[in-house]
């Protein structure tokens, strides 16, 4: 038997892994454009790669998108086309990162070229997948949670304790 040797499939495989995080660096970089393009988004980070949390069973998820300590979604990007059947698992792991993670959306990027993306979207709040969306929706809907936290954290103890008062000498007079 001839003695074959694995470094030419190492090697295949580890070009493989860079070119798949190249990919992923190129579709983080322009999502995060896209993001600082909006002022209602340019709070939003993208914390890109986040191997490290994720090494856990089902815990699956390429990157964080944050308000500042605060994340919202758990990206998960894919650069080929995805059987049925796998793209529901994948989504159903998915929905246990953002679970995991504690986040408000998960976002699956389904991207066959860095500009050809389709997007799934889940949202915890109404738990249900959006599939198939344009990232201007994903971004109507970041840019609507921003607002809506913007607002709880204006809205002050003080500035409701005063506007109670204000409300309660109304209602005498």
């Amino acid at each position: 038997m001839e003695n074959v040797s694995l470094t030419p499939l190492r090697e295949f495989s580890r070009n493989y892994r860079n070119e798949i995080l190249a990919f992923e660096q190129n579709i983080i970089n322009n999502l995060q454009m896209e993001l600082s393009s909006t002022k209602e988004t340019s709070s939003l980070k993208i914390k890109y790669p986040i191997e490290q949390y994720t090494r856990r069973g089902n815990i699956i998820g390429d990157a964080l998108l944050l308000d500042g300590e605060n994340i919202v979604a758990v990206l998960e990007i894919k650069h080929r086309t995805l059987p049925p059947r796998d793209l529901e698992h994948i989504k159903r792991d998915l929905k246990k990162s953002v679970t995991f993670f504690d986040a408000y959306y998960g976002i699956l990027i389904w991207a066959a070229a860095e500009n050809n993306c389709s997007y799934y979207n889940y949202k915890v709040n109404s738990n249900e997948w959006v599939d198939g969306i344009s990232f201007e929706v994903i971004l109507k809907d970041l840019s609507d949670y921003v607002s809506n936290v913007k607002k709880k954290d204006d809205c002050k103890v003080d500035d409701i304790s005063l506007l109670k008062n204000e409300i309660i000498k109304c209602l005498d007079a």
